[in-house]
């Protein structure tokens, strides 16, 4: 058996795998933004576990809040309960967690980014993706420090404390589960460390020249480069699913030919969670003519403009020139969803859509 589950998350990311020899097992992975575990995580667990009380596994992909929070007010209420004398509804059996100080911050990058972001601040910007990544990661320490008081274990069977994909990590194996990390790659967290600290310096220096504009803030929120996600290929009886977090589409097909997954960054899934919710810049068309599947989750709800148009035309587009029937799972209609089926109509075009229905936590992706 296995079952992938999108639960509601709004402008986040939050999955919930199912899958098993004989009883039913979960591996939850991100959590969503600020106030998604109380309105949609938990009711969703409590469903769709059904009698069960533990998570073998919580991955968290990277550290911008838009995927953390969730998974720190679960472990926070699971600490609630144990520190009350109740019992916690759920164990977790172990937390895949790479902290931004363990693969990007070999020296003091978290608090320049701090001071950048406090600075705007002051001057009246909202620079929002510096703002997602600084909380995030402060949020990560957290639930460290929680999952330390509630003996969850973190990154086991790792070499280096942290998830780290390559040619001599073999897969690892639960149940009836292969997971095959495709990213991060050494070469990855190299050039990461590298355009942070460059990005940093640059704007360090336009801080301190008092470039207060909003055309600043607008500009440095496309120039941060993305944390390393962690990136993972899950199959099982015949089955394929690949996860991305916010990776990046040419860091996604660097893994997989780095790990022997792919000659030539070609790769083909029956689910793929779309990187980003959506986000033009992590993709292009050119992409989703190498890296297809039959299925495609974008979790969003308009926020922040995802999911672009143009990424759902790409992803279309592509499909059909290679003659190839898929679907798109939406966990929520947006501008550009309406606009996709009004100047791409499926029946026209040959894919279906999907919809989390309202008032629902959850779909099954199918």
């Amino acid at each position: 058996m296995i079952r992938l589950y999108a639960i509601q998350a709004r402008f986040g990311d939050c999955l919930l795998l199912e899958y098993g020899d004989a009883s039913p097992e979960f591996i939850l992975i991100d959590g969503g933004p600020s106030a998604n575990y109380k309105n949609h995580l938990k009711p969703a667990l409590q469903k769709l576990l059904n009698g069960s009380s533990t998570l073998q596994a919580v991955m968290i992909s990277h550290v911008d809040n838009d995927h953390i929070v969730g998974v720190l007010d679960l472990v926070v209420d699971l600490k609630y309960q144990l520190d009350n004398g109740t019992k916690p509804f759920l164990n977790i059996g172990e937390l895949w967690f790479n902290s931004f100080k363990a693969t990007i911050d070999t020296g003091d990058l978290e608090k320049r980014m701090k001071e950048i972001n406090t600075v705007a601040g002051v001057n009246g910007l909202r620079m929002q993706e510096m703002s997602m990544a600084v909380n995030g990661i402060k949020e990560g320490y957290q639930i460290l420090s929680v999952s330390h008081f509630l003996d969850i274990p973190i990154n086991p069977g790792t070499q280096k404390g942290f998830y780290l994909a390559d040619q001599q990590q073999q897969p690892t194996l639960k149940s009836n589960l292969k997971i095959t990390l495709v990213g991060p790659t050494t070469s990855n967290l190299e050039a990461l460390q590298k355009k942070w600290e460059a990005w940093i310096a640059d704007n360090e220096q336009k801080i301190k020249d008092g470039q207060y504009t909003k055309d600043f803030a607008a500009m440095s929120d496309k120039s941060i480069p993305n944390l390393s996600s962690i990136v993972m290929v899950i199959e099982a009886e015949g089955k394929s699913i690949l996860l991305t977090g916010d990776c990046r589409g040419d860091h996604l097909q660097q893994g997989l030919i780095e790990t022997g997954l792919s000659a030539n960054g070609s790769y083909h899934v029956d689910i793929f969670k779309v990187p980003h919710h959506g986000s033009q810049r992590n993709a292009t068309k050119e992409f989703f003519k190498e890296v297809t599947a039959n299925t495609y989750i974008i979790s969003a709800d308009g926020t922040y403009d995802n999911p672009d148009y143009e990424t759902l035309v790409w992803i279309v587009e592509a499909a059909k020139e290679a003659g190839r029937k898929i679907k798109i799972a939406f966990t929520n209609e947006t501008e550009s969803t309406k606009e996709l089926l009004k100047n791409f109509p499926p029946g026209n075009w040959g894919y279906q859509v999907q919809f989390m229905p309202k008032q629902e936590n959850y779909m099954l992706i199918d």
